[in-house]
Formats: structure tokens, C-alpha cells, sequence
């Protein structure tokens, strides 16, 4: 009797810093709950300064409280995956907030998409040694609601991608029937373009000439004239 219970209160011990530790693997978003162990590369960590990890912390605690305490904890006990966890933190709080303003729906779904993924990690964290009906009823509902804004996701880009599609079909489709009528308009509008350039630089160039005549002094033509205006001044009258 006494084997079990020490087991028991082992595992209880072992669950709680087991999900903390687990903290580096949880806050990453839009994956599968297949790789919930996977290891965030160290090239895509981002340094960690204290404005992004108030910015991290202040993210966490706005949008998922129990994950922001759980945080707390995972600073005492191991300092690096701590800091993993705010860089990887840091950085989904800086994709989501690209959609924020642009996008403000887009932003809603994949704010609420992180939410449930987070909170999915945390309860399968938490039964590592097993999981109760319950748990397993709730971990299944938040997936099928992921499965749900997921869904509506992917038919907002297919909308995107057929209004492309359709312009570009529309292009082809004029291309083909307006071929020579295009290349008509395109050859006189090159030919403007450079007769344009040309004119400007002819322009250019005179200014450029004038301004330099202007510094070296009069020309022997002009002093020639000078000269002779000079003389005609100086003769007498007859």
C-alpha cells in the first residue's frame, strides 16, 4: 500500500514540473498535438531583452492567465527553457499583432486558434501519466473547435486564391484577344517615355553647358563682339 501512494505523490510532483518544462513546447502554434515534443530550433529563437519579455509575459497574461502563472514557476526552476519559452512566446505575439490593424478578423481567429492550442499542450502536459474521460472529452471538444476556425480559415485564403485565379484568367483571356492592339499600345507608350527622357536630357545638358560658359567667362565670340561694340563707341563721329 505504501509502493502505490509514493508513486502516486511522485507522479503528482512529476506531472507539475513536467508541464513546466513542457512550457517551450506549448507555446507554439498551429502545430498538431502529435508534435507537441518537438524542439524549437535555436536559429529561430529571438534574443531576449526585459521589453520583450514584459511583452511576452503581458501577452500571456491577457490571453491565457494559467499560462502566464505556470511561467512564473518555469523561471525558478530552469532558466533556459524559460527563456525559450518567452522568445517563442515573443515571437507569436509579434505574427499575430502583423494582423491586428490589417486584418482585425484573420487576427480574432488566429488569436483564438494560439489560445486553444495552448491550452490543449498544457492539458495533455498534465496527463502524462494518464488521461482522465473528462480531460480527454475537453482536449477533444477544443480541437474540434480548432478544427472549426482552421476550416474557416482556409476558405477565406480558397476565396483569395480564386478571385486571383479569375483575374488572371481575365488577363489571359485579353491577352489573347487583344494581342496586336496591346503591343500598338505598349510600343507608343515606350516610344513617349523616351522621347520624354530624351528631351529631358537635352535639357539637362544645355543647363549644364550655359552654367559652365557662365563660370569660364564670355566665349571668343562674345569678346569679339564686346570689342567691337567697344570701338564703335570710342570713333568719332564723322
Amino acid at each position: 500500500m505504501i509502493l502505490p501512494r509514493l508513486l502516486q505523490i511522485c507522479t503528482r510532483r512529476f506531472t507539475g514540473l513536467f508541464a513546466a518544462g513542457l512550457l517551450v513546447t506549448v507555446l507554439l502554434t498551429q502545430v498538431s498535438v502529435e508534435s507537441l515534443f518537438a524542439q524549437q530550433k535555436v536559429s529561430e529563437r529571438v534574443s531576449m531583452t526585459p521589453e520583450r519579455e514584459a511583452a511576452a509575459l503581458a501577452f500571456a497574461k491577457e490571453h491565457h492567465g494559467e499560462l502566464s502563472s505556470l511561467l512564473s514557476q518555469l523561471k525558478e526552476m530552469s532558466p533556459g527553457k524559460y527563456e525559450s519559452a518567452i522568445s517563442e512566446l515573443f515571437r507569436t505575439s509579434e505574427r499575430l499583432s502583423r494582423y491586428k490593424d490589417r486584418l482585425p478578423e484573420r487576427y480574432s481567429m488566429e488569436l483564438e486558434l494560439w489560445k486553444i492550442d495552448s491550452r490543449v499542450r498544457l492539458l495533455v502536459a498534465r496527463s502524462a501519466s494518464g488521461m482522465e474521460e473528462e480531460t480527454r472529452d475537453q482536449v477533444k471538444k477544443l480541437l474540434m473547435e480548432r478544427n472549426r476556425l482552421r476550416k474557416t480559415l482556409y476558405q477565406a485564403e480558397q476565396r483569395k486564391l480564386q478571385e486571383r485565379l479569375n483575374r488572371l484568367e481575365e488577363q489571359v483571356a485579353q491577352l489573347e484577344a487583344e494581342s496586336e492592339s496591346i503591343a500598338d499600345r505598349d510600343l507608343d507608350r515606350l516610344m513617349k517615355s523616351v522621347r520624354s527622357r530624351s528631351i529631358t536630357r537635352k535639357k539637362t545638358v544645355n543647363s549644364k553647358s550655359q552654367t559652365n560658359a557662365r563660370q569660364k567667362g564670355p566665349t571668343q565670340k562674345e569678346a569679339s563682339q564686346k570689342k567691337k561694340s567697344a570701338s564703335s563707341q570710342k570713333s568719332p563721329p564723322e
